[in-house]
């Protein structure tokens, strides 16, 4: 009689197995399914004689072990379970808080990126460039699940900008103020002329111009000084000019008001360099409108990377919706904001630039022209910056 173990996928293929091995009269045995396959005990010449041989022991009795075999109980305390069991516990709980921790820590980061997408788009409402948006968002502590009031909006704001002193008024100099054609030169430079005089006297100034070819602007700045009753001197090239300001040397104040300029003048730069050279002592102010889209103002600094700026005056906020465009150029070029003016009035309608001034009139004209919360209050605003 001779015994096989035959192991396949299934059924089928196990009796194709025993058949193509042991003949169609093989006897099967037994079968069992192990894992994902079915074992299979055959036998062929079948002698049922020889089957006790390799039956299984009946009820009752106890089948041979070998001693080499012999399984020997083992002996566990019931310390030793309580110990393993414990441990185990704790391994558990380990790992719990370890999934619980990065659960929170996603919801965290999700909420934060979620926040920091809402200041964003609330700081591109306000006019600014996406930028400085975004760089503003970054500053955002990772922490908060809302977007910051408007008071720390403002803060935040504050942090970047750069302001002047009021160098102009109080303690005099020579100035040249130049920019692009309608942003309001000749006005400003009557407005700081008008309060320059009523602080130190009319007679310390004096005011030239180059803007020799516009003949409105060369008429409104001629009666303007015959009204405040001071000296005004026309300069169509370099050397004039120089000779002007040898001319009024003795004033504390000389204001230059300068030709309009297109922003992309690739000349402007080269003039005033030159100017600069023959007057040593000449500040340069850039004068640039509120009412400006995003790049514009950068535009009109970078026409001017040859020359040393010493301050931005920024004009029209009386007229626009929003500073943000304003305010990025100045931002991203590092320049001291001096004086802001808002209005048309000689003199009144200018004052000395600071944090403050700016980030409240930023805040004034969004809620001017957007729907705010109402629980914004006035100790919110209160920035001290």
């Amino acid at each position: 009689m001779k015994i096989e173990r035959f192991a396949a996928e299934d059924m089928s293929h196990a009796m194709r197995m025993v058949k193509a091995a042991m003949g169609a009269e093989a006897v099967i045995l037994s079968n069992l399914r192990k894992g994902d396959q079915v074992e299979v005990l055959a036998v062929a010449d079948y002698d049922e004689r020889l089957l006790g041989a390799i039956a299984p022991p009946s009820a009752g009795e106890k089948a041979p072990v070998d001693p080499g075999n012999e399984v020997k109980p083992v002996d566990v305390s019931t310390n030793e379970l309580k110990a393993e069991l414990a441990s185990l516990q704790e391994t558990l709980r380990t790992e719990l808080a370890g999934l619980r921790a990065e659960k929170e820590k996603s919801r965290l980061q999700l909420e934060a990126s979620s926040t920091r997408q809402l200041f964003q788009e609330r700081l591109l409402d306000l006019g600014f460039s996406g930028d400085i948006a975004g760089h503003l968002a970054k500053k955002v502590p990772p922490g908060i699940n809302r977007v910051p009031g408007w008071g720390a909006t403002l803060k935040l704001i504050a942090g970047l900008l750069r302001v002047g002193s009021n160098a102009v008024i109080d303690r005099g100099g020579v100035y040249a103020f130049v920019g692009s054609t309608g942003v309001g030169k000749t006005t400003t430079v009557a407005k700081l002329a008008s309060q320059f005089s009523f602080r130190h006297g009319k007679s310390e100034v004096a005011l030239i111009t180059t803007d020799t070819m516009r003949l409105g602007g060369l008429e409104q700045l001629s009666t303007f000084a015959r009204t405040l009753g001071v000296p005004l001197s026309m300069a169509g090239n370099f050397s004039e000019l120089k000779r002007a300001v040898n001319e009024y040397r003795h004033k504390k104040l000389v204001l230059v008001d300068t030709a309009g300029m297109s922003q992309s003048d690739l000349e402007l730069s080269s003039q005033m360099a030159h100017y600069k050279e023959g007057v040593p002592d000449l500040k340069i102010c850039v004068v640039l409108s509120s009412i400006v889209q995003n790049g514009v103002t950068e535009e009109i600094i970078r026409s001017l990377s040859g020359v040393p700026i010493s301050s931005a005056i920024i004009t029209k906020t009386d007229e626009t919706l929003q500073l943000g465009p304003v305010l990025s150029g100045v931002i991203k070029s590092r320049l001291p904001v001096s004086y802001i003016c808002n209005g048309q009035n000689i003199p009144e309608d200018i004052e000395p630039a600071s944090r403050d001034l700016l980030c409240r009139s930023v805040y004034a004209l969004m809620k001017e022209h957007t729907e705010l919360p109402s629980s914004t209050g006035t100790r919110e605003m209160n920035l001290h910056v």
